[in-house]
């Protein structure tokens, strides 16, 4: 006997020894990273658990290397697409490893997936797990199962991805509390019978899941109860209650009965676990608040101290080699403590409206969209598992699905319906923004028809940016599936507006014939000023130079001085000569804009005569002489007279815009016009004749007088006669 308690207390010294070189293997096997923790299980089993995209570099090139210490089974929790592939080996007893072994899936709902695998030999110390294909998991959590209760799945499950048949009515078991009954959140059948309604303490948990989880409660929820009973063996989900990221309460085991949960230490213990994993991040504050709530009804339901002696995390209790609930969560439970003490004061808020939903126990199938909240109403289209839909409406009284009322108004594939809530789980997640459209228009003349289009043209999107037509005429962008409101304006042309309605991976094309606005009635007449002469001045020369100003709102076509046209400057500006009688005489300027509008304007001058007094009375005529000249000394000439012996009629003198060219020699002035002091005048003009009669005078002294040009010829000729008598 004594040999056999040496030979068992040796045997418990090497499986100790074994358990700690293990669990010392399993942690440094792998560094401590962000989002990758080594944890224990319920039952102290050695877990890792990772996520985010730092996963792809634990499993990938090299696969993840795991011992243990007795290790019958590989259970696996993890979230991602369908399509990876998990792939497990063993080494063997002969140090040799296996070949590589398929996880098989034995639970799938939408992205969250529970699998499994045993080794070969039945037990193994050291395993490498990785994963194929491309797609990649977004959570996973791996567990050294040392051993299996009663109800464990087999190696290869009879029916893989097909949910747990749900049991909304739990039976007699149960106490009723501030939280979810099990009927909400759709849990499988119980197969526990052990009752153990006495609680005298309580263990604060957490669920080593993905934080900020995309999945629904209730989607989660039976993920976790499918593990606990299909991989691990157990007669029901271990926790007798769970707190869901947004602060809402679940009931898991019924409190009544033995829960699993905490080795060797379930008897009389209360389970609650937070639903996340703790070890770096600090629950928020509805989950703490909801906790300090639970822990209230505890008390008072069961009799519990409200203390730190009884109210524990798991790593507190005996045998119990774990970090759980998580060092964040652990360091909460005193404040929680303290919160219960006041009778809930704290309050997180109603539980979310329900913005996106996300398809769920389809079972490889599809869920029909209908026309309206009832499985009778005419079918649209369908939709597959794991879609996250935004929701537009909810009806809370349609047909019932399964003792669900709850239906959701979605968007797919752009079909707009209804979609049964039994099968659509309120989720934080966020749908996939959808595929744009594309928008095509054209712009033109109403009047001329698509053969004069308009480049340069506005077009404001609403909700959008504004597009500018190109020399075609045409204007395009992509958008966004909605109804649109589109303005087109362009300068000369009338506003013009519709609506558009733009649809995914489709194109939308829209014209706009544009209506040339028509000029408003101008009415406005030119706006004349004659600056020089003043009116009412008495003038003693003629010709008299009178200057002004012609402007209209348009623009000018035509003006007279006295019924003689006007030549206009850039500005409306005009100069120009006019003969006056002796007496009072009337200066009259007219102008004419493009609408037929007449501007008149008039002044009155007396002019007394001068020398040429006596000269014979003439029409009052627009003359284009000169104006005086400045001499060299910068003294003023007279202005020449007009011929009196030249024959005159009704027509007035008006000369050419050759008249006044400034000139040094006759070469400076046209055919016909002589340089004639420092301006050019015809050859026959009456003043010029006048100059001509009393001596020319030439600019400059670079002139030839007529005279002397006649005598030269003559003596020249002479010359000529005389040459052949020499």
């Amino acid at each position: 006997m004594k040999g056999t308690k040496q030979q068992f207390s040796g045997r418990w010294l090497c499986w100790s020894l074994g358990w700690c070189v293990g669990l010392m293997f399993l942690v440094s096997s792998n560094p401590v990273q962000a989002d990758i923790h080594h944890l224990h299980g319920e039952d102290g089993s050695p877990l890792w658990a990772g996520q985010g995209a730092i996963l792809q570099r634990v499993f990938r090139p090299q696969p993840l290397h795991l011992k243990g210490q007795h290790i019958v089974r590989i259970g696996m929790r993890w979230d991602g697409p369908s399509q990876v592939e998990w792939q497990a080996r063993f080494r063997q007893s002969n140090g040799a490893w296996s070949a590589w072994f398929t996880v098989r899936t034995t639970w799938s709902e939408g992205l969250l997936h529970n699998s499994h695998v045993d080794p070969p030999q039945g037990w193994a110390s050291e395993v490498e797990v990785r994963y194929l294909g491309e797609a990649h998991p977004t959570f996973v959590a791996i567990e050294l199962l040392g051993k299996l209760g009663p109800r464990a799945l087999s190696y290869i499950p009879p029916a893989p991805g097909k949910p747990l048949p749900a049991n909304p009515n739990p039976g007699p078991l149960g106490i009723s509390g501030p939280y979810n009954a099990r009927s909400v959140w759709k849990a499988a059948n119980a197969k526990c019978s052990t009752r153990n309604a006495t609680k005298t303490r309580i263990a604060i948990h957490h669920t080593v899941t993905p934080n900020n989880d995309s999945a629904s409660p209730e989607s989660r929820l039976r993920g976790i109860q499918s593990y606990h009973q299909g991989t691990q063996g157990w007669c029901d989900i271990g926790y007798h209650l769970l707190i869901s990221q947004d602060g809402r309460a679940w009931e898991g085991r019924p409190a009544d009965l033995l829960g699993t949960h905490v080795g060797s230490n379930n008897t009389n213990t209360l389970g609650i676990s937070f639903m996340g994993t703790f070890t770096s991040v600090t629950p928020n504050s509805k989950m703490l608040c909801t906790g300090a709530k639970l822990i209230d009804w505890a008390v008072k339901t069961f009799g519990i101290p409200r203390n730190r002696n009884a109210i524990l995390g798991h790593r507190q209790f005996p045998k119990n080699s774990t970090a759980c609930p998580g060092d964040k969560l652990y360091a909460q439970i005193s404040n929680m403590i303290t919160q219960s003490s006041q009778s809930g004061s704290c309050s997180f808020g109603p539980p979310p409206k329900c913005d996106n939903v996300k398809t769920a126990r389809l079972g490889g199938s599809t869920l029909n969209i209908r026309k309206s909240a009832t499985a009778s109403s005419q079918k649209l289209g369908d939709i597959p598992e794991g879609k996250c839909l935004k929701v537009l409406a909810k009806n809370d009284k349609g047909q019932s699905v399964s003792g669900n009322t709850t239906w959701y108004q979605i968007q797919y594939n752009n079909i707009t319906g209804w979609i049964s809530g039994y099968y659509a789980d309120c989720s934080t997640c966020t749908p996939p923004a959808p595929a744009k459209g594309t928008l095509k228009g054209l712009v033109y003349d109403k009047s001329a028809g698509k053969s004069k289009t308009l480049d340069g043209a506005k077009v404001a999107v609403s909700g959008s940016s504004t597009l500018t037509t190109k020399n075609d005429g045409t204007f395009s962008t992509s958008l966004a599936p909605n109804t649109y409101t589109l303005k087109v304006t362009l300068s000369g042309y009338k506003d013009a507006s519709k609506q558009v309605k733009i649809e995914s991976n489709k194109t939308a094309n829209v014209e706009f014939a544009l209506e040339p606005t028509t000029p408003p009635q101008d009415t406005t007449a030119p706006t004349i000023t004659i600056t020089s002469p003043k009116d009412g001045a008495n003038l003693t020369n003629s010709p008299v130079q009178v200057q002004g100003t012609i402007t209209d709102n348009q623009s000018v076509t035509k003006a007279e001085l006295n019924g003689v046209s006007l030549t206009l400057g850039a500005k409306g500006e005009f100069q120009q000569y006019l003969n006056l009688t002796p007496g009072q005489q009337t200066i009259q300027v007219d102008a004419w804009d493009p609408a037929g509008n007449k501007g008149t304007q008039q002044i009155t001058v007396i002019y007394l005569g001068g020398d040429e007094s006596n000269a014979e009375p003439q029409q009052d005529t627009a003359s284009t002489e000169p104006p005086l000249t400045t001499t060299d000394a910068g003294s003023q000439e007279p202005p020449t007279q007009p011929d009196t012996t030249a024959p005159t009629d009704d027509k007035p003198l008006v000369l050419d815009a050759a008249v006044g060219t400034p000139c040094t020699q006759p070469s400076e002035c046209p055919s016909g016009y002589v340089c004639d002091v420092g301006t050019c005048k015809p050859f026959n003009s009456p003043n010029l004749i006048n100059n001509l009669g009393g001596g020319c005078q030439c600019s400059g002294g670079s002139g030839t007088s007529l005279p002397l040009a006649l005598l030269f010829f003559v003596l020249l000729l002479f010359r000529r006669r005389r040459l052949p008598t020499l």
